[in-house]
């Protein structure tokens, strides 16, 4: 008798559910033999949005995206809000290596540098807990191609003709026949 009362309710609530339809039992059963491949799509999505949150999370503690804009004043010769200087000294700003890297796109794309001022940088950044050997190499590099570098002739003549440059090459052309 109380198995007939609960054959008669699933048989009820079967029918106001819809379940007397095939249809309906075959989308239950696709969605549940579905749902493993389902679960692994989940769990590479939720792996990269946590590979993106830490990415995010390192680029905002070092303010990289501060140090980006400066770097990029830097090379097109753009005012500076803040000296490059200033922003080696705060504390608060990026990690050693991001404070070097910034030093040397400054150092190398400035001409010319007083010793006194680079003492200051290489002071700064020592205090800042970086390893300032590459500067010295640097120096060393940047000295040498200076004086490497031969001086660049004016390639324009006042007659409007060949510029005094051509005229080597020709000579040095014409004097390889002897």
């Amino acid at each position: 008798e109380a198995c007939r009362a609960a054959e008669q309710e699933i048989k009820r609530l079967k029918d106001v559910m819809g379940g007397g339809d095939e249809n309906a039992n075959d989308q239950i059963a696709n969605t549940v033999s579905s749902l493993p491949e389902l679960m692994e799509r989940k769990k590479r999505v939720d792996m990269h949005i946590n590979i993106a949150t830490a990415l995010s999370d390192c680029i905002r503690s070092r303010n990289l995206d501060k140090f980006f804009e400066v770097e990029e004043k830097i090379m097109t010769k753009t005012t500076l809000e803040e000296s490059v200087l200033d922003t080696l000294k705060n504390p608060n700003v990026g990690t050693a290596e991001d404070k070097l890297r910034l030093f040397v796109i400054y150092y190398l794309s400035t001409s010319d540098l007083p010793d006194n001022e680079l003492q200051q940088y290489i002071d700064t950044l020592q205090e800042a807990g970086c390893d300032t050997s590459c500067i010295e190499y640097l120096a060393k590099l940047k000295s040498v191609s200076s004086l490497s570098a031969p001086p660049q002739p004016k390639l324009t003549s006042s007659t409007g003709g060949y510029s005094s440059m051509s005229n080597m090459f020709k000579y040095v052309k014409n004097s390889s026949k002897f």
